[in-house]
């Protein structure tokens, strides 16, 4: 297929199906702002271990320990909008947790973890490097997913190596796909900066009053233009793995 094809299809499966897309996406979104939240990574532990701030390495290791949960609960939109592609739709709070149910979470959470070492091994080479290999990487959580559906052992590299395989010859095909909506993101931004701009005028903010209501107005229009975008993009995404790896991997 080509991507006006790719995109098409899309439009077609999210066809009736925006409500419960949107929901999935504001679900996922509304856990992720909570979890990265400042006020959860805010230690009121003092001491001190071997000289070092015992405060100062508990906030990292929640840094770390977050940034894994959130990249691994995204992981739901790869399964979810694979679903919809293939003809299944769960309720929204069961879509929005999907990598989590039907045995999905154990080998995709490996073969995420081992995904992110070599990304960034990769990218600590050269940045090109890791994103070539980013593109090989990509399909992963996709051919875990209908492994696991057929009832196939998948290892801690099976999804990673099969993504690597079945990527050969097609990252650039991926990437460009990916390059194809920078133009809807550029649109939001741009829409947002000039709401958040008349915003201000309007109010007749000055000072921090105009720079703090021009930010939260481009937020909130970004952020609600992103509930739409999202599963058109993700949507998109899954049909062009469908297309190119059939059914082989189920």
């Amino acid at each position: 297929m080509t991507r006006a094809e790719l995109k098409a299809e899309a439009k077609k499966k999210l066809h009736g199906n925006w409500r419960w897309a949107v929901a999935v996406v504001l679900i996922i979104s509304l856990i992720n702002v909570i979890v990265s939240s400042p006020s959860y990574m805010q230690f009121a532990v003092r001491g001190n271990l071997a000289g070092l701030d015992y405060k100062f390495q508990m906030h990292w290791l929640l840094e770390i320990c977050l940034s894994i949960f959130i990249g691994f609960f995204a992981l739901s939109y790869a399964v979810t909008f694979l679903n919809l592609c293939d003809g299944r739709r769960e309720n929204a709070v069961k879509s929005a947790f999907s990598a989590f149910y039907d045995n999905l979470f154990i080998p995709e959470f490996l073969n995420y973890l081992l995904q992110n070492i070599f990304e960034l091994l990769w990218g600590l080479l050269l940045i090109i490097p890791g994103l070539i290999k980013s593109y090989s990487y990509a399909m992963t959580p996709y051919i875990v997913k209908d492994m696991v559906d057929s009832g196939q052992h998948v290892g801690f590299t099976t999804g990673v190596t099969a993504s690597k395989r079945l990527m050969a010859g097609h990252k650039w095909e991926l990437f460009v796909l990916d390059l194809s909506f920078v133009g809807w993101y550029v649109l939001l931004c741009g829409i947002g900066i000039l709401l958040g701009v008349g915003f201000s005028f309007l109010v007749k903010a000055t000072g921090l009053f105009q720079i703090f209501a021009s930010t939260v107005t481009v937020g909130l229009c970004v952020s609600l233009g992103l509930l739409v975008l999202t599963p058109y993009v993700q949507t998109t995404r899954a049909e062009f793995y469908r297309n190119l790896a059939g059914n082989q991997f189920k």
